[in-house]
This record gives structure tokens, sequence and C-alpha cells, in this order.
């Protein structure tokens, strides 16, 4: 009996070693996965972070997976093994950003009141900026090709973060049924969110804090002085003649550019695509311009001289830099929702050439600048508040570049509502438009 639960015993001890051996086997494996799958998670990280720097400056359009293997001193095979195409990166990139602004979203909604959490929000997102900027963070990316992607998920989690952004903006006051106004409150608030890295680029990383101060102080508080005249006149947009001496109007064409990029991005474009909305042949504009690259230059300059010529009719008009100001704007916001004649989007300067983004960003500095002057005026005769002039005039390009766009967020608004519900609160400030809505944006939804 002895000997057998000796033997018993034995073969439970062996039984338990073996156990304990394979345990430790499985920890040693378990553990090599895990710090595997950590260090695969690294190294993806790694190539979305150098991904969304290269597509900031070259679009979805001139992004290679060998340019961005490049800046980690990859091969292009390498970048592969984590993304396929570079569709597929691009949209990582892109669905980054937006977890990036559902963090600043949860830091936002702590606050007690609709400018507490606007404000949260804002220096989130300038900070992370500044960060970027000085290299601790990875870039914040652009999302001028968005659209142009079409890709269900990354739209899906762009609604989910909007609708999120515009519940920031609700107070418990605001009933529901007034979805319009604040729909309309939230893509401009995303406007001028899109709009920052056009003025960042000559801002210091450690300034970044103080100009998105200014910025929350425009747009909570408004630029017009508290009960100046903000009555606005009705004048024509700045439109180029039709010339059709030579044949078919270049200016129906450019118009038919413009209309075409900004709905389908700079990668939906062809010369092609554009004929086909005017039934032309494209053969008809070929001693005008042959290559896309140079319908996206000729866009942004006849973009520029609208806003310029629309600049001066409503300084003919203006009595004050106020109302100057408030035509200007209300003139092309209504313009670009109508959709006949669009200006073109800056989305597309994204998938540029360098020396092509030169020229355009130059295009975009000098309206930027005449239109400061307008607002420098409106602060010395008292009509706008004291505010910083620069940042005041990239607010309004901001809106005016975005409002084509805003049907889609703000279903059904008509143009003389975009001026009540996105144009109105940059004017007199963000906070109380997103509490108040008139009868007829009731009746809309």
């Amino acid at each position: 009996m002895r000997g057998g639960a000796s033997l018993v015993s034995g073969l439970i001890l062996g039984l338990t070693l073996r156990l304990k051996l394979a345990a430790k086997r499985n920890e040693l494996v378990m553990a090599k996965a895990g710090r595997s799958n950590h260090r695969y998670a690294e190294s993806k990280s790694s190539v979305v972070a150098a991904a969304i720097a290269v597509l900031n400056r070259q679009g979805v359009s001139r992004m290679t997976l060998a340019a961005v293997g490049a800046r980690l001193g990859y091969t292009a095979p390498t970048i592969q093994y984590y993304f396929n195409k570079k569709e597929e990166l691009a949209a990582a990139c892109l669905m980054q950003g937006i977890a990036r602004l559902g963090e600043f979203l949860s830091s936002a909604d702590g606050g007690s009141s609709v400018r507490e959490r606007v404000g949260i929000f804002l220096s989130a997102y300038f900070d992370f900026r500044s960060r970027a900027a000085q290299g601790t963070v990875e870039e914040f990316p652009s999302f001028s090709d968005a659209r142009a992607l079409n890709i269900l998920p990354v739209y899906k989690a762009y609604v989910e973060m909007y609708r999120r952004l515009r519940g920031l903006i609700t107070d418990d006051g605001v009933q529901p049924q007034l979805k319009l106004a604040l729909s309309s409150a939230a893509h401009l608030l995303l406007a001028e969110v899109h709009w920052t890295p056009v003025w960042f680029r000559k801002v210091y990383p450690e300034d970044s804090a103080r100009f998105g101060e200014r910025l929350f102080n425009i747009l909570v508080d408004g630029i017009a002085t508290t009960g100046a005249d903000w009555t606005p006149v009705q004048i024509p947009v700045g439109l180029a003649e039709l010339d059709s001496s030579d044949g078919a109007s270049f200016e129906i064409f450019l118009r038919a550019a413009c209309a075409q990029i900004n709905e389908e991005g700079y990668r939906g474009t062809s010369v092609d695509k554009i004929a086909a909305r005017i039934n032309l042949t494209k053969g008809a504009f070929y001693h005008h311009i042959k290559t896309k690259d140079e319908i996206v230059l000729a866009c942004f300059e006849r973009t520029f001289d609208v806003i310029r010529r629309t600049i001066i009719a409503a300084e003919a008009v203006g009595n004050t830099g106020l109302q100057t100001l408030a035509t200007l704007t209300t003139t092309l916001v209504k313009h670009q929702i109508l959709g006949n004649a669009p200006l073109l989007r800056a989305s597309a300067v994204d998938n540029m050439s360098d020396s092509d983004q030169v020229v355009i960003m130059t295009g975009i500095d000098r309206v930027v600048t005449r239109i400061a002057s307008v607002i420098s005026d409106g602060i010395a005769d008292g009509s706008i508040r004291s505010i910083d002039a620069h940042i005041g005039a990239h607010a309004i390009m901001a809106l005016i570049n975005a409002s084509d766009e805003l049907p889609y967020f703000a279903r059904g608004i008509t143009p003389v509502e975009a001026v009540e519900l996105y144009v109105w609160p940059v004017f007199k400030g963000l906070v109380p438009r997103a509490q108040h809505v008139s009868t007829r944006s009731n009746e809309t939804n």
C-alpha cells in the first residue's frame, strides 16, 4: 500500500510540475505576444503620425507610401505591412484627427455653461496645436480631402463628433427643435477650427494660446459693438463679365470648375467632368488651360478677384466699417449657398505643388489683409469692438470658405436663414445665438 501511495504521489508531483512549466511557457508566450502587439501598435501609430505630416503638405493626391516611409526611414513595402493603400492610411489619419477632437470635447463636457465649454474646447485644441508645432505630439490632420475620400467609417465618425459638438453648445433650456440654429452654430465652430492652419503659419508655437483666446473672444462675444446697427446692404456679388468673344466663355468654365472641385475635391475633378457640366467639349478650353493644377490656380485667382470686387462694392455703400463687413459677408455667404457661380474652397490647396501653394497662400493673405483693413475702419468709427483685426479677418474668411457646406449640416437652410443663424453669430456672438432661434427656423425643423 505504501508503495502504491508513493507512486500516486510521484505522479501527482510530476503532473503538477508539468502544469507549472506549461503555465510558465504560456506566460512567456503571452508576454512575448503582448510585447509584439505593443511594438506593432507603436509602429503603426508612428506611421500614422508621419502620414499626417505628409497629408497636410501634399494632400491625398500627392501623398505616397514611399513619402511616408521616407520620414521614418522605411520603404514603401514596410508601410504596406500596416496599410495596404494610401487611401486606407489617409482614412486612418482622419480618424485620428476625429478622435483628437473627441478628446477635446470630452475635456469640455464638465463645463457649466456654453461659454465655459466652448472655451475649454478651444483651449484644448490650441494647446494641442502648440505642442504639435513643437514636435511633442503628432500634427493635427487637414480634413480637406475628407469628402473626396468618400470612406463611410470616416463619414460616420465625423458626423458623430459633429453631433457631440452640437451638444457642447446646447444649454438645458434649449429645446431639441432648435436643431437648425444649433447645427449652423456647430458648423461655424468647426469651420473656424479647420481654418486655423491658414493663419498658424505666421504664429509662433508659444503664442498659440494667446491667439486662441482672441478667436474665442470673437466667437463668443462677436465682432460688433454692443448696440451697433447691423444692417447689411443688398449688393450683387463682384462676378466677372461673361466674355465669349473667343468662343465659349472662360468665366463659365471656371464657375463650373469651382463647383466641381467643391463637390468632389481635387481628386474627383477632371477637364472632362468640368466640360460635361456645361455641355461642351474639353477642347474648347485647351487654348486657355491644359492641366488640372492650372485650372485650380485659375479658380483661386477668380475667387480672390470676386472677393476683392465685392469688398470694394460693399465699401461703396457702407456707412460704417461694421456695415461694410456685414454687407461683404452676407453677400458672399448667400452666394455660396445658392451655388450658381461658387467661389473655390481653400481645401484644394493641399494637393497643389509647393510653388503653387505659395502663390495661393499669398492670395489668401492679401484678401485677409484687405478684410482686416475694413475691421480696423470699424474699430476706428466705433461700430466694431476692439478685437484683433487680423484674427477677425480670418474668422470672416473661415465662415465664407465653409458656407457652401452649411446645407449638408443644417438641412433645408435657406440663404436668409444662413444670415441669421450662421453669419449673425460672428457679429453678435456665438453663445447667445446658440440659445436663440427665429420663429421661421422653428418651423423649418
